[in-house]
């Protein structure tokens, strides 16, 4: 994640309802499906293969539900990655 779009993301949430237009969103939808969705689909990262050495332990949690061990591991690394972006957005506020 840039800069740039930590910039736009703080300007989005900054925004009030007032100046969001929603009139594209099909009646009867309402706002929530919209928070349903997330910051998850303002973007869609590029995936990199790298090597990366983990604990075995990790490992173990992350494939203790079988396939798809590497989305949970991605999945759990995003959201320390959020949480750090915003107690760093509240601290520069």
């Amino acid at each position: 994640m840039t800069q740039d779009d930590i910039d736009l993301i703080e300007k989005l949430v900054a925004m009030p309802d007032s100046q969001i237009d929603y009139s594209d969103i099909p009646k009867g939808a309402g706002t929530f499906a919209v928070e349903r969705i997330g910051l998850q689909s303002l973007f869609k990262p590029l995936k990199q293969q790298i090597t990366l050495r983990l604990d075995g332990d990790i490992i173990a949690w992350a494939k203790q539900n079988g396939g798809g061990y590497q989305t949970r591991i991605n999945a759990a690394l995003r959201k320390v990655m959020m949480d750090e972006i915003r107690l760093d957005m509240k601290a520069n506020k």
